[in-house]
């Protein structure tokens, strides 16, 4: 019963409260700039009429400068709703509400001859109730506003005593019913916002599960292509060196007959652990094949990328495999041209690859510095 009464209470997922009182303050201060521009021109219209048919003028005439006054600090409120202590929205939209069930009242009570108009005023808490998604505290305190009101004042416009029990025993358990309509539309927003955002973090994680290689964790072939065309046209945009190096582990077919593929897919995954303890944050390793490993190094000349190949190499020595063989990777390194063609680039890195291979294995290539034993 506790936890269903804090469930009641406080029905807002922890991790979800920020993003989902962001949500509701955005639709509702969106939702109040138009109710406060229709009631307005329906209060100008009663003002209008008033002489011949309602009388009274001053009630209506304080409405619309209250809300001239409200109107434009709610578009104020909505352009800058991040900006802005939400408390001081939520004053806000308060001091509007009360104003509008104040007005409801005094139309209602003041003109309680004319057929419909309590009604009118219980439709307003309706409106109220369906249209806004309020906290727990502030629809209490507006609801309870509406009703002591209501029964405050009914006695002074309305002398018979039977009359004025039975419109108040009408009036307050349809404003207790309207209440508990805003409580369940307000917890159906936040189930429907809880699914969304859950729904949305699956699907993040299809996608980044399409990104990855199952095995090591790295970005697939696709993912580090895309990666890649990305920051050839950043690193040119913004004018800065980006180097590639394309590795392949060195007769990794000789491992998975020797030892098996389970301890194949083992050196895989310690391989791609220590690049990726080597490489920084904003350098970008992926798998390109079933051996051959793609790093892209944002900000990094060819020297640069050569010197982080000798520290991967080392690194790689010092690595635990589990297979009683030496596991090392030849590599081809090549620096982006601007006058190339990406394809262009990963053919010249390729073939590099290969004559690392050629020359012996367990080498970089890099173009200019040749033949170097890794």
């Amino acid at each position: 019963m506790k936890k269903r009464m804090r469930s009641w209470l406080t029905p807002i997922p922890r991790n979800l409260r920020e993003a989902f009182q962001q949500e509701i303050t955005r639709i509702n201060l969106r939702r109040l700039i138009g109710i406060s521009i229709t009631l307005f021109f329906i209060a100008l219209v009663l003002l209008v009429f008033e002489d011949s048919f309602f009388h009274i003028g001053p009630v209506i005439f304080a409405f619309l400068i209250a809300s001239l006054l409200q109107i434009p600090l709610f578009f104020v409120a909505f352009r800058y709703r991040l900006k802005i202590k939400r408390s001081l929205i939520q004053a806000q939209t308060l001091v509007y509400l009360l104003s509008v069930i104040l007005f409801g009242i005094q139309l209602s009570l003041r003109l309680t001859t004319q057929p419909g108009l309590i009604p009118l005023f219980l439709i307003m808490n309706l409106a109220m109730a369906a249209i806004l998604y309020l906290d727990i505290q502030t629809s209490m305190l507006v609801f309870t506003f509406a009703a002591v009101l209501f029964t405050f004042l009914l006695p002074s416009f309305q002398s018979d005593a039977t009359l004025v029990f039975i419109t108040l025993i009408n009036v307050l358990i349809f404003i207790f019913m309207v209440w508990l309509l805003n409580r369940m539309i307000y917890r159906m927003k936040v189930d429907g916002f809880a699914l969304e955002r859950e729904l949305k973090e699956k699907d993040r994680v299809l996608a980044e599960m399409n990104q990855r290689d199952p095995l090591t964790g790295l970005d697939n072939h696709t993912s580090s292509f895309r990666k890649l065309y990305e920051e050839a046209a950043k690193a040119k945009r913004i004018g800065y060196p980006i180097s590639l190096i394309l590795c392949d582990i060195d007769d990794f077919k000789h491992i998975n007959d020797t030892f098996g593929h389970p301890a194949g897919d083992h050196v895989l995954l310690r391989i791609s652990q220590t690049i990726r303890a080597t490489l920084r944050t904003t350098d970008i390793v992926g798998r390109y094949g079933g051996e051959e490993f793609i790093l892209i190094l944002p900000d990094t000349d060819l020297d640069a990328a050569c010197i982080l190949s000798d520290r991967l190499s080392q690194a790689m020595t010092k690595t635990n495999y589990d297979v009683d063989v030496n596991v090392t990777m030849s590599k081809g390194i090549c620096q982006y041209d601007a006058g190339q063609s990406i394809d262009e680039w990963i053919r010249t890195t390729d073939r590099r690859l290969y004559e690392a291979k050629h020359n012996g294995k367990n080498r970089f290539e890099s173009g200019t510095r040749l033949h170097q034993r890794t």
